[in-house]
């Protein structure tokens, strides 16, 4: 019950660190017109770091403690290894506020994004 609740809380907060990225790169169409490559490229990127295609605990120490900095593990790899468990309480709360950080550094990204951006949009009309 208790992995279940942890579970549902690091859910909810990777869907609004998913949101917050997403939204980030979406906002690169105020400088470029087509996305297509820009998208792919996240979405590999994406898989390959959070942890979709391979488990994030093969990887060399040098390439986990990079992993381990990056927002990408708590898209895939940290609520699977809460579910099944892996996840002591303590270590549960570690990451839980480190997530809470990237959430707030992202916002304030897409704050600036979403800022410049709209100064060099322009619309036009036909």
């Amino acid at each position: 019950l208790i992995s279940g609740i942890l579970f549902i809380i690091s859910l909810t907060f990777t869907a609004v660190l998913w949101f917050l990225f997403s939204f980030i790169i979406g906002c690169l169409a105020f400088w470029f017109e087509n996305l297509f490559f820009v998208l792919l490229v996240k979405d590999v990127l994406i898989s390959l770091l959070a942890g979709y295609y391979f488990p994030l605990s093969i990887l060399p120490d040098f390439w986990k403690k990079v992993v381990n900095l990056l927002p990408f593990k708590y898209f895939g790899n940290y609520p699977v290894n809460i579910i099944l468990g892996n996840q002591p309480i303590n270590n549960w709360i570690e990451n839980t506020i480190i997530e809470l950080g990237w959430i707030f550094v992202l916002y304030i990204v897409l704050l600036v994004v979403i800022k410049k951006g709209l100064k060099r949009y322009a619309d036009i009309m036909g």
